[in-house]
């Protein structure tokens, strides 16, 4: 299989009023700057004919590619994006169009000699829950992994492939803190080779603002809070390993 310079991996539901225009501007700028590249955007249960749309798109263009699952879940499409991969880097980037083609410039610029290169938004326009629970969640990582982190769950970053795949490995196929579990894995072993780059904060520009509802997000952020802390006590229950064994 023909490795790539870069895949970028996009997940997408229910993104039908707005996939198409933000496809042609990301595989315009791939096939002019980066010819050995490749575009994945996996297509999770979308029931708005967005399916049919990335279907016609990637007859058009060869380097789109295009997996359809059914609804299970943002972290976890990611993952399959992840495994299909075949870029030397892995740059992630969501559907909604807050992050642009400029902000991926920076990323990819920044990458030399680096395992990682995360974005980190300059401020914060959120809810009040995402506030709350982007303070608890830097507070944990703090607790699980003795990071400072600023803004550890944007969901934009660039990676090195063979780094994502040898981490994958340790994270439980279920999982749903995929790509939070990977930036502190990567800082944590590697802190002089994870860097972050400033981003803009953007509104979502295309399309329509789904929400997921209250209750919902409380059980996705209950449930990322405990992988956070299964995977502090993995850690103590192999150092104690280890200390028996010497």
């Amino acid at each position: 299989m023909h490795q790539l310079e870069l895949s970028v991996v996009m997940p997408c539901f229910n993104e039908g009023d707005a996939i198409d225009a933000l496809l042609r501007e990301w595989l315009t700028f791939l096939k002019l700057n980066i010819p050995s590249s490749e575009l994945i955007v996996v297509n999770d249960g979308s029931s708005d004919g967005t399916g049919r749309i990335l279907d016609r798109l990637r007859k058009e263009f060869p380097r789109l590619r295009v997996i359809h699952q059914l609804n299970i879940g943002h972290e976890l499409a990611v993952r399959r994006g992840y495994d299909a991969a075949r870029g030397t880097y892995i740059c992630q980037v969501d559907s909604d169009g807050r992050y642009e083609i400029s902000d991926f410039e920076r990323l990819w610029a920044a990458r030399e000699g680096m395992a990682a290169v995360l974005g980190a938004r300059t401020h914060r326009l959120d809810s009040l829950f995402c506030q709350v629970f982007a303070y608890i969640l830097r507070r944990s990582i703090q607790w699980a992994f003795h990071l400072e982190w600023k803004d550890p769950n944007v969901p934009f970053r660039l990676m090195r492939r063979d780094r994502v795949q040898g981490y994958l490995r340790e994270i439980p196929s279920s999982t749903q803190a995929v790509n939070l579990l990977l930036a502190c894995f990567l800082k944590r072993d590697t802190p002089a080779l994870c860097s972050e780059v400033s981003v803009p904060f953007r509104l979502r520009t295309r399309g329509l603002r789904r929400t997921k509802g209250l209750s919902r997000n409380i059980r996705l952020g209950a449930r990322v809070l405990s992988e956070i802390a299964f995977h502090r006590l993995r850690a103590q229950d192999s150092k104690s390993l280890v200390l028996q064994e010497n």
